[in-house]
């Protein structure tokens, strides 16, 4: 299983229904991402249209509470 599916050399935009913004810093070494991936986005727009990445977090299932048997739901 590869642990990377992004190089040094890919351009990371985030994408909505009005346009594309590039996403900057250093993201392509923490996280696995791929085109698609729905994220939410924590950082600063600079001067020229680009978003300076500080975090960022991915959409997840809530905690599940485990089924006790013979009760209902």
């Amino acid at each position: 299983m590869k642990d990377r599916y992004s190089s040094d050399r890919d351009v990371f935009m985030l994408e909505d229904d009005s346009g594309r913004i590039k996403l900057t810093g250093n993201i392509t070494s923490t996280q696995v991402l791929v085109t698609g991936t729905v994220v939410a986005v924590l950082g600063t727009q600079k001067v020229g249209g680009e978003i300076e990445v500080e975090d960022f977090g991915f959409a997840d299932f809530p905690p599940q509470t485990p089924h006790k048997p013979g009760k209902t739901l």
